[in-house]
């Protein structure tokens, strides 16, 4: 993959995390979601990260929310191998967007310097 269609992907997952929250939020009750929490930028599949969140959304689709929380100034995941193929409906919320405004990036080219989505040299 290219660098340039690297950082197009990277791009258009941040958007959609970013998206509208009214947009991306449906009804439904709080029995009935599970929340995953992001709250690591590594890849490694632990319980924490994107990689794992997606892994576990899987197994029960349609009732799981994958709120991505990350703390501190990096928000950039980078991501070292495919991801796990998305099986079913699954909300991907970027919890601090509601809040200040911070996005969180993917990044599958390994291009962003460590520091957040600032970095980015394009």
């Amino acid at each position: 993959m290219t660098v340039s269609r690297a950082l197009i992907a990277a791009a258009a997952i941040a958007i959609a995390i970013a998206r509208d929250v009214a947009a991306i939020r449906q009804p439904t009750t709080q029995m009935d979601t599970r929340v995953l929490r992001v709250t690591k930028t590594a890849d490694d599949g632990s319980e924490g990260t994107l990689r794992w969140a997606i892994a576990h959304s899987n197994v029960t689709p349609e009732r799981e929310r994958i709120a991505i929380e990350l703390n501190g100034s990096d928000r950039t995941i980078t991501v070292n191998s495919p991801l796990p193929s998305v099986k079913g409906p699954v909300q991907i919320v970027g919890a601090a967007w509601e809040r200040t405004g911070d996005y969180v990036v993917l990044d599958a080219s390994g291009y962003i310097a460590p520091g957040g989505p600032e970095r980015c040299p394009g």
